[in-house]
Parts: C-alpha cells; structure tokens; sequence
C-alpha cells in the first residue's frame, strides 16, 4: 500500500517562459532506458516478487521502501516537463490556421500528437517505454546489483539534461529531482543496515554513515567459478 499526499516532494521554480526542446530533453530523465519509470518499476516488481521476506526482511524493507518514494520521483520530473510545456501554444477562442504549427521545431512532435502538451512516457526522442526495461531474475544479488547500476545511469543522464537545457529554470528543475534521487539512496542503505544490526548480522562501525562501513561477522564464502 502507498500513500498518497497532494503534494510535491520537493519546490521546482516556475518557468519564464515555455521550452519545448528542453522538454524533450528531461523525458529521458523520465521515460528513457534508465530514467525513473524503469527505477520505479524494477524496484516494485522486485519486492512484489521477493521470497522470504520474513528471513532477508531488511532487504525487503529496502526494495519496497525505494519502490514506493520513486512514484514521488516520477511526479516531480512529470511536472516539470509540464512546466516546461505551459504556454507553448497560445490558447483562445480565436480560431486560426495551424494552432500547432510551432510543433515542427520542436524536437519532441508526441508533446503535441499523443498528449495535451504534457509529460508521456516516452523517451526524449519520443520512443515509448517498454517493460523490456525491467530486470526481476529473482537473484537477489544480482537485482541489487541491477538497481545499483540503474541510480548511476540516472545520476549520469541527470548531469547530461543538466547540460543541454538552455534556461536556469530547466537547470534548476533537473537540479532538484537530481538531489531528491542522491538523499533516496543512502537513506534507505542506512535502515537496511539498522536493521541488520538489530537482528545480530552486522557489527556496525558507523551506521550513520553508509551500509558499506557495517562489518560481515563471518565471511560470505565465494560463489564457485563456472567450470569448477
């Protein structure tokens, strides 16, 4: 179960005015390959899915945790391409000829074919999302290793938009959601570790600080290399 607030995680500035292009270029951030659709669904179907929940509770908690901020993180990069959106076509009662002809210069056309000049799950280049994009092999290891690799491909496509929108309002929208993102992660390392402490599985040296300085009290025996 989530709970749904009517409100943003976070302030994003009002835009002076409407810019399609940079529209564009924050859908990656949303609909691309690694944006926050492809987060949000990987974490979800990896605790929907997760077995022995009871006996690896504290990664449970982890999955199931990040699975439910991430529809915070996909309605905050969804509003500010619709304020980048806003007033890109004038809106009247006036009828005139070709009320959409701005689209061809924009390098987006779905903004103006396939919605209200608003957020769609696609790609900056207009290529929809697919559920291709989800890894649950039901290897626990290997579905954090997954998402691991998944928040450092975000982080890099956030620091990409960053620096191809042109208005310091586009900037500072990618800006915010790229921080929401960086406090997301070590917050949630941080419970798993408490809590593995708690159970007597980790001698903490520095929980307050990252999962990584919590120390094994035995030594995880290798996994045996193919054709042994």
């Amino acid at each position: 179960m989530i709970l749904c607030l009517d409100e943003l995680a976070l302030d994003l500035p009002i835009p002076k005015r409407p810019l399609a292009n940079d529209a564009a270029a924050t859908q990656e951030l949303l609909g691309g390959k690694v944006g926050e659709m492809s987060t949000l669904l990987n974490y979800t179907f990896h605790s929907f899915n997760f077995r022995g929940r009871n006996r690896l509770r504290p990664f449970y908690a982890l999955t199931s945790a990040i699975a439910a901020e991430e529809h915070s993180h996909i309605e905050a990069v969804s509003y500010a391409i619709n304020l980048l959106l806003t007033g890109v076509t004038e809106r009247g009662t006036d009828s005139k000829p070709s009320p959409l002809s701005d689209a061809v210069n924009a390098r987006n056309p779905y903004h103006f074919l396939a919605s209200s000049q608003t957020a769609v799950p696609f790609d900056s280049m207009g290529n929809p999302w697919t559920g291709w994009h989800v890894n649950s092999s039901g290897n626990l290891r290997l579905d954090l290793l997954h998402n691991f690799f998944l928040e450092c491909g975000a982080r890099a496509n956030k620091i990409r938009a960053y620096e191809i929108v042109t208005a310091p309002w586009a900037c500072t929208m990618i800006g915010c959601a790229g921080r929401q993102q960086g406090r997301a992660l070590p917050r949630a390392r941080r419970g798993a570790a408490v809590q593995l402490a708690r159970q007597g599985r980790l001698r903490p040296r520095n929980i307050q600080g990252h999962c990584q300085e919590a120390r094994p009290l035995r030594r995880v025996k290798a996994a045996p290399r193919l054709g042994t």
